[in-house]
């Protein structure tokens, strides 16, 4: 593909990746729009990342997903039933089963497959859901299938080869069977900060999500645009495409989305430009405010990398960061100590403030950790101010 370089961004240091410096860069294909990292980290960094650090365990809910992504199985579970009568369905990247759990409680034949041990647990023991532990590979379900319907629910923007892996569903769809695509929309209204993130490996479009399922055979039954908000647990905006088997056609043309691509990054470094500006001032002001106390941060994930690359925190400001889930705790981000928040007389000997570093989140946090005032700890937010 002919692509150009259109944003890089540095991330000091991933929890659970490496301590070492990753730069993302994002390019365009001139040929078609699509969105993508290149270089992307290795297949072998990626697995191990998703093995050890799953970030949909939901540790401070004791496994159970939020209502707001209950909110959002509910709608993919409507826009599926509307073409298909229950069936096998296998869930791709399946978390803790949630989504499997509702098409359970349909009628459907429910399978799941995800790289995190810990996931497959609570989906077995919270809703009887059968989950494989591992990465996708066809080998686990040619004897399982054929599946009359395929999720892949925010899985393909994390995929090195998402064409490989979708040509790869031909082996175990069922003959007019369904694949349902969720992932993040390039051209979503709201980008916020952070929404290039090293998670994600390919950015999509309408269009270009069209052009990836139709190059590898299967035909577009209906596309919807998921808006975020206070009852759906997103970011920003998400593509809801449902596409049905078919033989590939060789000869059809593929639409071009380059130039809606390229304007939509561009505006959004711009924002992300005033967006960094305003979150210097935010932390100057809550620095100002802490002196001469120590500040902590919540939350050790991919948002928290980029504040600590990207604005003035650093580790000589931020004496702790803390995080709910178990398998963070003990490592290090940007050289700073990832630890439990159980003790608030402990912690008040550490930190006198504590940041939520969180953008979808940063309310829910706030009800959670709302109790740490009470010992005289400060708590800022960075966004719902």
């Amino acid at each position: 593909m002919e692509a150009i370089d259109v944003f890089q961004q540095r991330f000091k240091s991933i929890v659970g990746y490496s301590d070492r410096e990753y730069i993302q860069r994002i390019v365009i294909c001139k040929k078609c729009g699509h969105t993508y990292a290149n270089p992307s980290p290795s297949l072998d960094d990626l697995s191990k990342y998703y093995e050890t650090l799953s970030n949909y365990e939901n540790p401070q809910r004791q496994g159970r997903a939020p209502k707001e992504r209950i909110n959002r199985w509910n709608l993919i579970y409507d826009l599926v039933a509307k073409k298909a009568s229950p069936g096998k369905v296998l869930d791709i990247g399946c978390a803790t089963g949630i989504g499997l759990s509702i098409f359970k409680s349909k009628g459907w034949d429910v399978l799941g497959i995800d790289p995190s041990p810990k996931a497959a647990k609570i989906a077995r023991e919270l809703y009887n859901v059968e989950v494989i532990t591992g990465m996708f590979d066809t080998k686990y379900f040619i004897d399982r299938g054929p599946f009359d319907l395929i999720i892949l629910a925010g899985v393909l923007e994390h995929l090195i080869y998402p064409d490989i892996t979708i040509s790869d569903l031909h082996n175990i769809t069922a003959p007019d069977g369904l694949v349902f695509i969720e992932v993040p929309n390039l051209l979503s209204d709201s980008m916020p900060f952070g929404y290039f993130t090293f998670e994600h490996l390919n950015y999509f479009t309408p269009t270009t999500l069209a052009n990836l399922m139709e190059m590898n055979g299967y035909r577009l039954e209906q596309i919807k645009i998921l808006d975020a908000s206070k009852d759906i647990l997103l970011n920003a905006s998400a593509i809801h495409g449902l596409f049905r088997i078919e033989s590939l056609n060789n000869n059809k043309r593929f639409n071009n989305d380059y130039i809606a691509a390229y304007n939509q990054i561009i505006n959004y470094k711009e924002n992300l430009r005033r967006e960094d500006i305003r979150l210097q001032s935010r932390i100057e002001e809550i620095i100002n405010q802490n002196i001469p106390g120590k500040l902590g941060i919540w939350g050790a994930g991919i948002h928290t990398s980029q504040l600590l690359s990207l604005t003035a925190i650093s580790k000589d400001r931020i004496a702790r960061i803390f995080d709910s889930d178990p398998k963070k705790h003990g490592k290090l981000l940007n050289g700073i100590r990832v630890a439990p928040l159980n003790e608030p007389e402990e912690i008040k000997k550490m930190i006198d403030g504590i940041i939520i570093s969180s953008f979808a989140f940063e309310n829910e946090i706030y009800k959670q950790i709302e109790f740490l005032r009470n010992y005289g700890i400060t708590i800022y937010k960075l966004y719902n101010i």
